[in-house]
């Protein structure tokens, strides 16, 4: 994990970044965390990628409260790609912008491509093998995983089963499923797991309380195709790897 700290000087206006240039060589599971220090109340930060992927190398960003920003996944490399970037601290109020960095910059490695926490499923017909991209995901402790479900035919469907024992159906304090959005082909469909490791064990309208699961540093999972009388046609067993908090203490 490599730790970039963005600093406010309210005094005078500015936001500096430490250090300015982060060599990023992506393995499974790596990330890269911005903390934001002496924010104001009403205040938060934000990561601007000068070009396109809009995220520069990464595939995702997860916000921490208002105060981290955590890069994960890869968009792939075939050779060292520079992104340029800003760190901005941005106001609920307008004009809406306290301070802009000056340019820092994300060196990005040779990589392969890594869409962790996003997974998608394609079901390529009866019969034929059931392709799931990445076979195997490392989420940290509250990340929320997707997968992305292609080519279904109509009347079949599909189910996950986690191994994370009898106590919890699955690994996540909530999950759901997505019908495809207006436009989208048919035979698309979404999962989510929302907060991995974690599990809701008190609700009122006042508050909830979370218990943190103890997993595995992997556990496996189980998609399987089913007909429209729930029959198995195709299933897959891919792994999640457990990694930890997002923040080590």
């Amino acid at each position: 994990m490599k730790i970039v700290t963005v600093t406010y000087d309210q005094a005078k206006g500015t936001l500096t970044i430490s250090p300015e240039d982060i060599e990023i060589v992506y393995k499974q599971g790596d990330w890269v965390e911005w903390k934001f220090h002496n924010i104001p109340p009403g205040s938060f930060g934000y990561l601007r990628f000068d070009n396109a992927p809009a995220l520069g190398p990464f595939h995702s960003l997860r916000t921490l409260a208002q105060k981290s920003v955590v890069g994960k996944g890869n968009t792939g490399a075939t050779s060292n790609v520079t992104h340029p970037y800003e760190a901005m601290l941005l106001s609920r109020k307008p004009p809406g912008v306290l301070a802009v960095s000056s340019k820092a910059f994300v060196i990005q490695e040779a990589a392969d491509p890594n869409t962790t926490p996003d997974i998608k499923v394609t079901y390529e017909g009866k019969d034929k093998a059931l392709v799931v991209d990445p076979m195997e995901i490392g989420l940290n402790l509250g990340d929320t995983a997707t997968w992305h479900f292609r080519g279904f035919p109509e009347g079949c469907f599909a189910t996950l089963q986690f191994d994370s024992g009898e106590a919890s159906p699955h690994p996540f304090a909530d999950f759901y499923i997505t019908a495809p959005l207006p436009g989208e082909p048919t035979g698309t469909f979404r999962a989510h797991g929302i907060g991995f490791r974690t599990k809701i064990v008190e609700e009122s309208p006042q508050k909830y309380v979370v218990q943190v699961l103890d997993l595995p540093a992997s556990l496996s999972y189980h998609i399987q195709v089913r007909d429209s009388l729930g029959g198995i046609v195709s299933t897959d067993d891919p792994l999640i790897d457990n990694l930890g908090p997002p923040i080590p203490d």
